[in-house]
């Protein structure tokens, strides 16, 4: 299991399989300068997602502009799920894969109706529960790991919350 893991995602999936044997649980963080967060924010699903919400903010703020006042705290997105596959790298698929959770937070605005132009600092979180379910049997040593996990002893093989911290400053018109 740790050698399937260690194959398809380097050190993130030791550690991530390590953490999950010691029944650590709880959350582990990955920000913006670790092998997973660097990767997510290259990754083509994650920009997927970020054009996603630029989309939608461009379209509240076009509406907000024409009242004459734009108003970054009236802003409302909610992001679409992202899931990480192959092609986003095999470290994202192995580790992170299907997402539970997404938040996204406004961080800081600038904007201007005149030039209908603006720059806005996002922060998405997303969170993954750190398992196997049937979905994610496509190798070999990933069929112990789910019995593992679904037959587990009370002190070991405990699932646990990766939550990647993703900074993202968007720039565009409306």
């Amino acid at each position: 299991m740790s050698g399937v893991l260690t194959m398809l995602a380097g050190i993130a999936g030791l550690s991530a399989f390590s953490r999950f044997v010691a029944g650590t649980g709880g959350t582990a963080i990955h920000g913006p300068g670790s092998t997973l967060g660097s990767m997510a924010l290259a990754s083509g699903s994650f920009l997927r997602t970020v054009a996603w919400v630029q989309a939608n903010i461009e379209a509240q703020l076009a509406t907000q502009a024409s009242g004459g006042v734009l108003n970054p705290s009236a802003l409302a997105v909610t992001p679409p799920a992202t899931f990480f596959d192959f092609s986003d790298g095999w470290p994202l698929k192995a580790v992170i894969g299907g997402t539970q959770g997404e938040e996204l937070f406004a961080t800081g605005f600038t904007g201007s109706i005149p030039l209908r132009s603006y720059s806005i600092d996002l922060r998405f979180i997303i969170c993954d529960d750190f398992g196997v379910d049937e979905s994610d049997l496509y190798a070999p040593g990933l069929f112990a790991f789910w019995v593992l996990q679904h037959e587990r002893s009370p002190t070991r093989y405990v699932p646990f919350i990766n939550q990647l911290e993703l900074p993202v400053t968007v720039r565009g018109t409306f």
